[in-house]
């Protein structure tokens, strides 16, 4: 980390210092502290105390949204370690320069870069008995990789929790050994580094990143029916990896035999191993996926309420939706700046009172800049007023370009009508935060999918809508 994050993130705290009281525990704890680095997408910090380790983790969210606005690159993840000395310490006046805290490799530095997500894990996977079983294959394998299910092969429907196990796996492979090779990948970028590599000749590149890992986690597989010439750098990769000892795991939205358009020799490979299917969850399952869904995402939410939510939803990626929904209304509704509201089974009841309704409209029209607002707000936790205030912080000013982009470039708004919706007077600001979203997004996978994850919360087509 260079020494310009650790000022700009000083900075930050005497700056909130001064406009908070100072009997405030979030203020305490920031002044208790230390920025140590970022990479990999990790904000470290290190602090004197569990109790203060705590409140960090508690409110990670809302650390990884400061980090990302002072280094202007995605953070989404925090690790807190507890030193045992004193921290430097930040007051409203004077900034005490510190030396930074050198840490060893951290677990979440080498998850980040197998290209995993630092939130899928076993302990967080909720299982029922409609996953029991690949849960408990993926332990084995997690265990005893490469020498038993090999390929593991694991199918089912959208929202189903495939991609957070088969993770979760790879995870698990890097916390027993931290050297072995593992890397996540989705089916369609390792068809596009192929066709890369052929068109720049860097063919022996390609096999070299692939051949020699000890863990290989391929998303979609069913992306490669069709395409001849990945298939077969796929099916002379698969070979080299099992034949060394290495582990395969795929993972696709049906079983092998129903892949269309594949070698015979490459369908024998993926039924070599064990074939394993995941159903929709249960009542159960969903209902322990919200609460752990809002534990996350530092929402409070009730048993009441998470039932309700659960009896709404039909998978996984539902269950957030609406649970980012219900949580959105309720912030609009307002309230003390620092308190963080309960979902009630009242606030879900009244949510989804005018479900019927609000379907009816989205299959008229596109959701409104209200509800884009408010989805937006839910999503960053912050208030819609942050936005349409002056706030310059980069965290604010992140979420209110990506408001003017969805309004913009996915619901084709104008100019002048996103003005209006962020009052705003001049619209060359619109014009500036929409072209500002544009550029980064081409190199910035991270905005890129809070974006389409926002826009599936809100039926929006996450392809350009013009």
């Amino acid at each position: 980390m260079s020494d310009s994050y650790n000022t700009s993130w000083q900075e930050y705290v005497v700056s909130y210092l001064h406009k908070a009281p100072e009997t405030d525990v979030w203020s305490q704890t920031l002044t208790q502290l230390t920025l140590t680095k970022v990479e990999g997408g990790v904000g470290y910090f290190s602090c004197p105390s569990t109790g203060v380790k705590t409140v960090a983790i508690n409110k990670q969210g809302q650390l990884a949204s400061i980090l990302s606005a002072i280094t202007q690159s995605p953070v989404f993840s925090i690790y807190c370690e507890v030193v045992g000395k004193k921290v430097a310490k930040v007051d409203k006046k004077v900034v005490i320069d510190a030396p930074l805290f050198q840490f060893q490799p951290s677990p979440n530095d080498v998850v980040v870069q197998a290209g995993l997500n630092p939130r899928h894990s076993f302990e967080n996977f909720a299982v029922s008995s409609c996953n029991n079983v690949a849960y408990a294959a993926a332990q084995v394998v997690a265990g005893q990789h490469g020498k038993i299910y090999n390929p593991l092969f694991i199918w089912g429907g959208v929202g189903v929790g495939k991609t957070h196990l088969a993770q979760a796996t790879g995870r698990r492979i890097l916390q027993l050994n931290q050297n072995a090779r593992v890397y996540f990948c989705p089916g369609d970028k390792f068809t596009n580094e192929i066709i890369e590599a052929i068109k720049n000749r860097s063919t022996d590149k390609f096999r070299q990143k692939y051949r020699k890992l000890d863990v290989m986690i391929v998303d979609d597989i069913q992306f490669i029916s069709g395409k001849e010439t990945v298939q077969q750098e796929f099916f002379h990769t698969f070979n080299d990896i099992i034949s060394r000892g290495g582990q395969v795991i795929l993972i696709s939205d049906r079983p092998p035999i129903q892949i269309p358009d594949i070698e015979d020799r490459l369908r024998s490979r993926f039924t070599g191993g064990l074939i394993i299917d995941i159903s929709p969850p249960d009542f159960e399952l969903r209902t322990a996926i919200v609460l752990i869904k809002s534990k996350e995402r530092g929402i409070e939410v009730d048993i009441e309420a998470a039932k309700i939510i659960a009896q709404q939803a039909s998978d996984n990626r539902a269950v957030e939706g609406i649970l980012l929904s219900c949580y959105a209304k309720l912030v609009a509704k307002g309230g003390p700046s620092d308190a963080l509201p309960i979902l009630t089974r009242a606030d879900v009841d009244d949510s989804l009172q005018n479900q019927q309704e609000l379907e009816r409209l989205t299959a008229i029209r596109l959701p409104t800049p209200e509800v884009v607002m408010d989805m937006v707000c839910s999503y960053y936790q912050m208030k819609p007023i942050h936005l349409k205030q002056s706030n310059r912080t980069e965290g604010v000013s992140r979420a209110r370009h990506v408001f003017m982009y969805i309004l913009r470039e996915k619901l084709n708004l104008n100019f002048e009508s996103i003005a209006h919706a962020i009052k705003r007077k001049d619209h060359t600001t619109i014009m500036h935060g929409v072209n500002k979203i544009k550029q980064v997004i081409i190199h910035d996978p991270y905005l890129k999918n809070d974006i389409d994850i926002i826009c599936q919360n809100l039926n929006i087509s996450t392809t350009n809508s013009k």
